[in-house]
């Protein structure tokens, strides 16, 4: 029984929805017809080679060397694709295929995943160089501080005499 409804009624209804629709389409519309995740978790395993992929591409160009990263991946990416199985609109017959508005909301999860979860902090060129001189002057003001902590006050009165 799927959804209280027998096998063969979920064949029946399978068989009358459009021939022209790919599996994952028949997936989903048995999925919104019935409600039952049987159909859902069909639709996550048929796609977990498509959520995989995905994965893969941005450990690999992502210079990852943690195993354990690539499957923080995977898993975002099915977070992602059950978020484009609930948001998908199967009423609307100029949409994207759902298989490439899948791939959105897996790319959307993975980035958003790399972006909360990376240590890495970028900066401008002026910045970088701005540091440096700031590095400079406190090493060289600690000195004459005999290696204690320079107050941020004598820092700021140094830096703006340079």
């Amino acid at each position: 029984m799927i959804g209280g409804f027998g096998l063969s009624h979920c064949y029946y209804v399978l068989e009358s929805i459009n021939s022209e629709d790919d599996d994952n389409m028949r997936l989903l519309r048995l999925y919104r017809f019935y409600g039952s995740d049987t159909f859902r978790t069909q639709l996550i395993k048929n796609n977990a080679p498509l959520i995989k992929s995905k994965a893969r591409q941005y450990y690999q160009y992502g210079g990852f060397d943690d195993g354990e990263v690539l499957q923080d991946f995977i898993q975002e990416g099915n977070i992602g694709f059950s978020i484009a199985i609930d948001k998908y609109d199967i009423t609307k017959s100029n949409n994207a295929k759902f298989s490439s508005y899948a791939v959105f909301w897996i790319k959307k999860r993975i980035f958003n995943f790399i972006q909360h979860n990376s240590m890495t902090v970028k900066y401008t060129g002026q910045a970088q160089r701005a540091l440096k001189k700031y590095k400079k002057l406190i090493e060289k003001e600690s000195d004459s501080y005999g290696g204690l902590q320079v107050p941020i006050d004598h820092i700021v009165e140094r830096s703006e005499e340079h």
